[in-house]
């Protein structure tokens, strides 16, 4: 495959997981999210562009930064943010890995509002791509049970062109909480 054909490839990829996570994410409360994870902020830009009246925090340099994307410097998993600020924590590493190690959930349970969502896009492997070595991290629906979410689900959500698949991550923080 040519740069140009990967570009083009990467590009859908990204307005298909972008799209899947917005879908996911449900009804996110109150208006401030997080991009932890997503190539040159792309999914917090999208979100962004949406949601002009939300606050989104970037972890990444955005390209053609919109108004209301914020760039703050992430050193996971500790989070620079207050207790239950945020209303979402969205990410789609696409060409790295994000490790959601019990740490990392932990910090993410702290963060979040209540009924806040953690919604992660991960490419997996595929019958058709089994050559795709990214997927959702092992343990990664325990360390966020272990955290205190509730409805942690991996979602097997549509095949891209390649023919990997996109696999969402889902959890929720309970109103309790």
């Amino acid at each position: 495959m040519v740069a140009s054909e990967r570009a083009l490839l990467d590009d859908r990829a990204r307005v298909a997981i972008a799209d899947v996570l917005r879908v996911q994410a449900g009804r996110v409360p109150g208006s401030v999210v997080l991009d932890v994870s997503s190539r040159e902020g792309f999914l917090a830009r999208r979100l962004a562009l949406k949601a002009e009246d939300w606050v989104v925090y970037s972890g990444q340099a955005v390209r053609d930064v919109p108004g209301n994307v914020e760039e703050v410097s992430l050193s996971l998993p500790d989070l620079p943010f207050e207790d239950a600020l945020l209303g979402g924590v969205f990410g789609a590493p696409i060409e790295s890995s994000l490790d959601v190690s019990e740490a990392l959930a932990g910090e993410f349970f702290r963060v979040l509002v209540p009924n806040g969502r953690v919604v992660l896009a991960f490419r997996s492997p595929s019958h058709r791509a089994p050559g795709v070595s990214r997927s959702v991290p092992l343990g990664a629906v325990g360390a966020l049970e272990k955290a205190g979410f509730v409805s942690v689900m991996e979602i097997k959500e549509r095949p891209l062109r390649d023919g990997s698949e996109v696999r969402v991550l889902r959890a929720v923080k309970p109103a309790e909480a």
